[in-house]
């Protein structure tokens, strides 16, 4: 299964330039962590991304004024992504390695598509989980190992 198959939902982004306080706005109306800085051109090519975490620690905690520090001063420039082609299992080991629990999807031609979080995939990989539990507990005390004819039974 490739991570395409996981990943839903319109992506959440503002451009450069914008302001702190107005993107924890948005993560606030739109229920997100996670929002991708675009450049201004209007494409959804990524030049950042930045979470509620990068906010408080590299934004607050600092001293940052929320009113005038604009996004590119808290924001990550170093994307780890991944293409939405890609296998679950080749995602799971770049978050393992990245030590991040979002991996942006980019299409082939830079486009931003699509976010994956760590808990998109823990719903996914339980949800899998739990149709294996329900095929075995649908198996269990169905056997018919010991049938009156069963040659291999012990006399």
């Amino acid at each position: 299964m490739s991570i395409k198959d996981l990943f839903h939902g319109a992506i959440v982004s503002v451009q450069e330039g914008t302001l702190l306080k107005d993107v924890a706005e948005l993560m606030d109306a739109r229920c997100v962590g996670f929002v991708v800085v675009t450049s201004q051109n209007a494409t959804m090519n990524p030049i950042g991304v930045i979470t509620d975490r990068d906010i408080v620690v590299s934004g607050i905690a600092k001293g940052l004024d929320m009113q005038t520090t604009k996004v590119e001063a808290v924001m990550t420039s170093q994307l780890v992504t991944a293409h939405p082609d890609a296998e679950i299992s080749e995602v799971i080991a770049l978050m393992e390695g990245k030590n991040v629990r979002r991996i942006l999807l980019v299409d082939s031609s830079g486009c931003a598509c699509g976010v994956v979080s760590s808990d998109d995939l823990i719903k996914l990989l339980g949800s899998e989980l739990s149709k294996i539990a329900d095929l075995c507990s649908g198996q269990i005390g169905t056997s018919r190992r010991h049938h009156a004819n069963d040659f291999t039974r012990m006399a």
